[in-house]
């Protein structure tokens, strides 16, 4: 267990992560609410609320409403999904609503024993490290005094939104899916029981490239896989598929839908450095994009060798896209990466 002073509560690279009842318990959990409304008060960004997503995890919608209970207890507004959402849908949220901040309850790709409370900024990507430092900073007088948490009154309630729809007409927008739909080409995807299932199927609903889904349902223990994350280990039963049924593509995305893993038309796992340097050849060479490409330091050289044959910027950060999306902001960036899947766009969310 990491600690700070004995609090059984830290921030990772991308929110705070412990196993369900043990750690990340309705006590914690609303510790780290308060603390994130302290900070929104006194930022002055209490005033344009508060956005809560969740996944398909145990016990995640109760976990999500104990956040917005303490929030609506200090007299912040909230919108809370109406339904299990995607981390991406979640931060495409945060800017349509132009809220405060917002939290999404996920452990993204760890084991199903684990839940965990991501931090979104009003950008939408995830909350830079400064915003974690000064939530972490108000976490031990709270943890200390419970009576500082605050409880809203029963007749107060969260606003429910669903924005499922807005955010597939932003991705239809953003991709040329049309020309996906009308290439004729079947398409696997495995949602890996989690909070991106149906999204992709919806996306490319309606051509002649037909569609086939593995494990859509939701499922909190993700049986047959050690954990809801998209890589060669986790995915045999899309491969299996794929060479079974000759899909030109298959897709996976793991237990939040922030992470993509792909298999190739003869069957072969790519890596997410294989993927993401496609992604790049695709956006500098045919839709000739211009601007930085920003990577953590973990991701491959074919980045750094496809930027310089460009002539673009290769900036690299820490891990984390609490690193990676303030950079891409800051210099217009048009592509941000990680080497465990994360992929962000100029236009998009960061």
């Amino acid at each position: 267990m990491t600690e700070q002073g004995g609090i059984p509560i830290k921030f990772g690279t991308d929110g705070w992560r412990a196993p369900i009842a043990d750690e990340f318990t309705v006590a914690n959990v609303r510790v780290c609410a308060q603390a994130l409304c302290d900070l929104m008060i006194e930022t002055g960004t209490a005033s344009k609320g508060l956005m809560v997503a969740y996944d398909t995890r145990f016990g995640s919608e109760m976990f999500a409403r104990q956040v917005s209970d303490v929030a609506l207890g200090n007299g912040i507004a909230v919108k809370l999904t109406s339904a299990v959402t995607p981390t991406p849908t979640a931060s495409f949220t945060v800017t349509r609503e132009n809220a405060g901040a917002g939290v999404v309850i996920t452990a993204s790709h760890n084991p199903g024993k684990d839940n965990g409370f991501k931090v979104k900024s009003p950008a939408g990507g995830s909350a830079d490290p400064e915003m974690i430092t000064q939530i972490e900073s108000r976490i031990p007088a709270i943890y200390a005094d419970s009576s500082r948490i605050k409880s809203a009154s029963a007749s107060v309630q969260p606003t429910i939104i669903d924005h499922r729809d807005a955010y597939i007409e932003a991705i239809k927008a953003f991709v040329d899916v049309d020309a996906i739909k009308a290439a004729g080409v079947p398409i696997a995807i495995d949602s890996m029981y989690g909070a991106g299932a149906g999204y992709l199927s919806s996306i490319l609903a309606g051509g002649v490239s037909p569609t086939t889904e593995l494990h859509p349902e939701p499922n909190p223990a993700f049986p047959g896989m050690g954990q809801p994350e998209p890589i060669e280990q986790n995915l045999t039963d899309l491969i299996s598929m794929q060479a079974a049924a000759g899909f030109d593509v298959s897709v996976a995305t793991d237990g939040d839908a922030d992470r993509v893993g792909l298999v190739d038309e003869n069957g072969r796992y790519m890596s997410t450095l294989e993927t993401f340097s496609v992604i790049i050849h695709h956006l500098l060479s045919r839709k000739q994009w211009v601007g930085p490409v920003v990577t953590t330091v973990t991701q491959s050289t074919m980045i750094e060798r496809l930027c310089a044959h460009y002539g673009v910027q290769n900036p690299r950060t820490p891990v984390g896209f609490k690193y990676v999306g303030p950079l891409m902001l800051e210099l217009d960036a048009i592509a941000g990466g990680e080497e465990s899947g994360g992929f962000a766009y100029r236009g998009h969310v960061p």
